[in-house]
């Protein structure tokens, strides 16, 4: 259900993501609704390069 006020919606997740998003977050002082963002703007990116998730891998090591 989207509040017309705020632009936000509310969705179920696994509890299992919403604890590695818990955790992922923490130490780059994220929201867990910010993590869980951050992942779904890096898949959206991934599909829409058409790179394989094995390139996408690799790109992100070889970044860091």
């Amino acid at each position: 259900m989207t509040s017309p006020a705020t632009g936000f919606s509310s969705v179920k997740l696994p509890a299992a993501l919403v604890q590695q998003a818990r955790e992922a977050a923490q130490p780059l002082r994220r929201s867990v609704a910010g993590q869980v963002e951050y992942w779904a703007t890096l898949g959206r990116i991934v599909e829409h390069s058409g790179l394989t998730a094995q390139e996408a891998q690799a790109a992100i090591e070889g970044y860091e």
